[in-house]
């Protein structure tokens, strides 16, 4: 399983202004993108991970790892960094809060505003 994450400057903005300080690093936790990637054949809505017993296993797994990302994970984080596209999928509703963000949110908590110009 390969964790992808996208976390805009704006967004990390938004949680400092709320939370009054950031972590010390940036985690895949923190993305408003979140997804993972799983093995070739994996059954959806599991976490499965590529098992590696000896060489011919890591080959194969570092074979598919690429194949997962070229199909599944680049495509949608390059969609990502484009401005328009990002603020878009936000304004679906289809780019989540981090769960711990949601367990310290009430409902009159606004939702954070994205801006279009670049800073």
């Amino acid at each position: 399983m390969i964790n992808l994450a996208v976390v805009p400057a704006a967004w990390l903005e938004w949680f400092h202004a709320f939370l009054g300080s950031l972590p010390k690093s940036v985690t895949e936790s923190l993305g408003l993108y979140r997804d993972r990637l799983h093995p070739s054949g994996s059954p959806a809505g599991r976490d499965i991970w590529w098992q590696v017993y000896d060489d011919a296993d890591a080959q194969e797994a570092a074979h598919d790892v690429v194949v997962q990302l070229e199909a599944h994970g680049l495509p949608t984080l390059l969609n990502l960094l484009d401005r328009e596209n990002m603020l878009a999928q936000y304004a679906r509703g289809t780019l989540a809060m981090p769960r711990a963000l949601i367990l310290r949110c009430s409902s009159s908590v606004p939702k954070p505003s994205l801006s279009l110009t670049a800073g």
